[in-house]
């Protein structure tokens, strides 16, 4: 997963300086940038042997670069493209988190505060009689104590 993670970083960094660094009228250098950013993504996607890669790189919220390497599925050959869909996995963990510190930062939510406070429905015990309610801080820093999976009991 550290791999994956740092190549994420690696790659918006590698991507996202040549197209945000040079001006509209640099046509070829956006060309060689465009270039180089499809080679390096292709070799990147064989070293760490991924089935594919999708890319898109947005300024102004316009899409000024974007493709796809490799196979969407494999085993039938069909290749990927910009509209393959990947499972997201823990990056919603990322967006998550930013969404709740701009939230904090608007003072909307406070990180110490138990999250019954804003979820009336949550009603999952801690096992530990002695641990304190859960936080968005003990959620956002896994040091909640909650279970990977919870478990109901009726009352």
């Amino acid at each position: 997963m550290i791999k994956k993670n740092q190549l994420l970083i690696k790659l918006a960094c590698f991507i996202s300086v040549p197209f945000f660094s040079v001006s509209a009228s640099s046509i070829d250098k956006i060309s060689q940038a465009k270039m180089l950013s499809e080679t390096w993504l292709e070799a990147q996607k064989d070293y760490e042997q991924l089935p594919s890669l999708s890319v898109a790189v947005i300024k102004d919220q316009d899409i000024v670069f974007s493709g796809a390497w490799g196979y969407a599925n494999p085993t039938k050959k069909i290749l990927a493209n910009t509209d393959t869909l990947y499972s997201i996995c823990s990056n919603s963990k990322l967006f998550t988190s930013v969404a709740l510190m701009q939230l904090r930062d608007a003072g909307k939510v406070a990180l110490k505060t138990p999250i019954k406070e804003y979820l009336s429905w949550f009603d999952v015990e801690q096992s530990d009689p002695n641990s304190s309610a859960v936080t968005l801080k003990g959620l956002l820093t896994h040091s909640s104590g909650m279970m990977r999976v919870s478990t109901t009991t009726e009352k």
